[in-house]
């Protein structure tokens, strides 16, 4: 039995491997609580064990995704642009360059191997960007084929150029291919997306894993 998060998520609520043995989670519901898990040990860890907290309160709209270091990212979400990085080795928060827009409801973020951080700002828009790890700067991508909103998710599996989109509110399941710009459309889901829905590679094999939510 895994041991349940110290306080309840909610809206907002991120959970992201940072590599290694840690898991790191935001609960988000207009809170700053930020906890880090120990795979091997079963155990959480926050403020009380000296875990500094998120910057800002986080609500929904919020994404983290690991950048493949010592950094992970996030989007505050809550209808603002605000985009910070955690270092992993120092314990230590820093604010990053504003997206070109703001995330809402369906705001997510993907780690495709190397520089970039892929971002949807959900709330209902196609807006799709991605964010420069060493230039602290952000591109304009293809906008998403529909409106992203709750219930969004995005997923790389590990290799290769396409990374996988649910756009939530809809059955909808897209592949965008990052060495050419362009969208894929794919079979579409066995049923609506809705609040947590979620997307998610077990690390190795050809299948992608999916929670309805």
């Amino acid at each position: 039995t895994l041991t349940a998060l110290p306080v309840a998520a909610s809206y907002g609520g991120t959970l992201v491997w940072g590599g290694g043995d840690y898991l790191y989670c935001s609960p988000g519901n207009y809170t700053n609580g930020f906890y880090r898990y120990q795979i091997s040990s079963n155990t959480w860890a926050g403020s009380a064990n000296g875990i500094n907290q998120c910057p800002d309160l986080v609500y929904y709209g919020a994404a983290s995704a690991w950048g493949g270091g010592d950094y992970i990212y996030f989007a505050r979400g809550y209808y603002t642009a605000t985009f910070w990085r955690y270092s992993i080795a120092n314990n230590l928060w820093e604010v990053m360059t504003a997206a070109p827009g703001v995330f809402g409801y369906g705001g997510s973020l993907a780690w495709a191997g190397g520089d970039k951080i892929y971002a949807l700002g959900g709330g209902y828009t196609t807006s799709h960007w991605s964010y420069s790890q060493g230039g602290d700067s952000w591109t304009t991508e293809t906008a998403c084929p529909s409106n992203v909103y709750y219930g969004a998710s995005m997923c790389y599996p590990g290799s290769g150029n396409y990374i996988f989109v649910f756009p939530g509110y809809s059955t909808g399941f897209y592949a965008f291919d990052k060495s050419n710009g362009s969208w894929g459309v794919k079979a579409s889901a066995p049923s609506q997306e809705s609040w947590g829905t979620s997307l998610g590679y077990p690390g190795s094999g050809k299948y992608l894993w999916a929670l309805k939510g």
